[in-house]
């Protein structure tokens, strides 16, 4: 299942990542999708929760299905779109600026 599978990729992929880092410094460096996964993550359950104890107790009904197969086909475009445009966006750092108008170290930002 998708969802259990983001769930999975949230909490122990990225610890693993974190715990094999030796003598490194690990970061998020798109924390967008990061934070859309843990909110999709939790909203998620919070509906499993609703259709198998409160809706329809103990049975899933056609329309809850299908309800959950579209909504999580589109969460997940959704994601693949926010990682694709953070994977599009250029990647500055202050030292792009650096003996340019917008010179950060030098503290001399101009605006126009």
């Amino acid at each position: 299942m998708i969802i259990g599978s983001a769930a999975f990729n949230l909490l122990f992929v990225s610890a693993i990542a974190v715990c094999t880092a030796k003598d490194k410094v690990k970061k998020i460096e798109s924390h967008g999708v990061w934070i859309y996964t843990a909110i999709v993550s939790t909203l998620t359950y919070v509906w499993f929760f609703l259709v198998l104890f409160v809706i329809s107790p103990n049975e899933i009904e056609l329309w809850e299905a299908l309800v959950s197969l579209i909504v999580g086909s589109v969460f997940v475009l959704i994601g693949y779109l926010i990682d694709l445009c953070a994977a599009l966006k250029p990647k500055l750092k202050a030292e792009d600026f650096v003996g340019s108008e917008y010179d950060v170290k030098a503290a001399k930002c101009t605006l126009r």
